[in-house]
């Protein structure tokens, strides 16, 4: 029996470390990359690393000192927020078929996040918010598919 017990405990230990990691949201899922250069949500962005927008828009922030600005980009819509001079991302929306570090884009099925991203998510309306850190992943679903792709910096 003692065997029996001990050759069940060490298939358990075994099988925590088989490699095969559950998915789940980190701060590094929060990189984008547009125009080969990475973009983070909180990043400062004062001196725009990407600068082939197509449009862009500002107005006094309603919330800050300073202007809120849109960077619009073929594959992306950056959001800035000023602080203390400086401009920071508070948001990153994906458009057109732009996808996220791990794949998924416009279109991807519930199936397919729930495969990337893990089922630790908060539902709210229809969206799945996936937080960690200061970070957040927001998918707007309809039908069972991605309809938006938000990145975002949780400011204080």
């Amino acid at each position: 029996m003692r065997k029996y017990l001990t050759l069940i405990v060490i298939v358990m230990l075994l099988g925590a470390c088989s490699g095969t990691a559950k998915p789940g949201f980190t701060p590094d899922d929060v990189n984008f990359k547009l125009a080969g250069k990475t973009l983070t949500p909180g990043m400062d962005y004062t001196d725009p690393v990407v600068k082939d927008w197509t449009n862009f828009e500002e107005m006094d922030s309603c919330l800050y000192i300073g202007k809120d600005r849109i960077y619009t980009y073929d594959g992306a819509i950056v959001y800035t927020f000023p602080d203390e001079g400086n401009d920071y991302i508070l948001e990153i929306e994906l458009t057109g078929s732009s996808k996220t570090g791990r794949g998924i884009g416009i279109g991807s099925t519930l199936d397919d996040v729930l495969a990337k991203y893990g089922e630790t998510y908060e539902e709210k309306g229809l969206t799945m918010v996936y937080t960690s850190d200061l970070y957040q992943l927001i998918l707007t679903m309809v039908n069972e598919k991605v309809e938006k792709i938000r990145l975002k910096y949780i400011t204080e």
